[in-house]
């Protein structure tokens, strides 16, 4: 959190477009993240079984449900 206000868990981050692979459309802050630290995540995705690189955008969103900031996932799948 490099901003000034708190993050706290009624914050989120949500599935905002590409692909979601299974991981839920929305993960609660699981406490509160003042200002200058860090909160680690743990989403589960299933990987598409095909060939090539896939992307899935989330934004992280406040208690009123405003996003803020963007950040995405990705990844390159080679069956061969």
């Amino acid at each position: 959190n490099n901003g000034t206000t708190t993050w706290t868990t009624d914050y989120y981050i949500k599935f905002s477009s590409g692909e979601r692979m299974n991981a839920p459309e929305e993960i609660m802050m699981p406490y509160a993240v003042p200002p200058g630290t860090q909160v680690e995540l743990e989403v589960t995705f299933t990987a598409l079984q095909e060939d090539g690189t896939f992307r899935s955008n989330w934004t992280i969103n406040s208690a009123r449900d405003i996003p803020f900031a963007e950040f995405y996932f990705e990844y390159k799948f080679d069956l061969a």
